[in-house]
Order: C-alpha cells, then structure tokens, then sequence
C-alpha cells in the first residue's frame, strides 16, 4: 500500500454499490481531505464489493475530476479491488 492511499468501507451485507448521491456521500466521509490528488493516489474497495454501477463511481469522484480534470484523475489514480475486472470497470466509468 502507497502512502497515499486509502481503504474504503462499507457494509458487508452490501456487496453492490450503486447511485450517484451514494458516492457523493462516501466521498465527503470516506475521502474528502484524506488523500493528495495533486500525486498519485490510490483507493481499495474491500474484497467483498462485487459489482460498482456507473452512477456510485461517478458520484465517488464527482470532485476529484471537478478539481484536477479527467486526465490528471486517470493517471495519478490506482484502484485495488477483489478482482482486476472491477478495478478496471472503476477507471472506465468515470
């Protein structure tokens, strides 16, 4: 694990994320002022997320894009997940 990095949390029962004001919500107590987005970063969803709508991904990082763009989001972002699949569906939805 990087430096700057993070681990979500969620509830265990809950193994599919989904909706835009629900990633806004993670965001703001999960993530807002913990990690430096102007360097890589990187954020882990437990292995127990199974799928992640485009909608939760969004709403995660509204922000992080309205502040450094699109680009500079994909290059300095690294997603860990259970399984490389949904790390990289992460990347594609946002």
């Amino acid at each position: 694990m990087m430096d700057n990095s993070l681990v979500l949390e969620f509830d265990k029962s809950i193994p599919n994320l989904a909706g835009y004001e629900y990633g806004v919500s993670i965001y703001e107590e999960q993530i807002k002022g913990k990690l430096d987005i102007s360097k890589n970063f990187e954020i882990e969803f437990p292995d127990y997320i199974e799928m992640i709508a485009s909608s939760f991904v969004q709403g995660l990082f509204s922000d992080i894009v309205n502040q450094i763009g699109l680009a500079n989001t994909e290059s300095r972002l690294t997603i860990k997940a259970a399984t490389l699949d949904i790390a990289e569906s992460i990347k594609r939805k946002l």
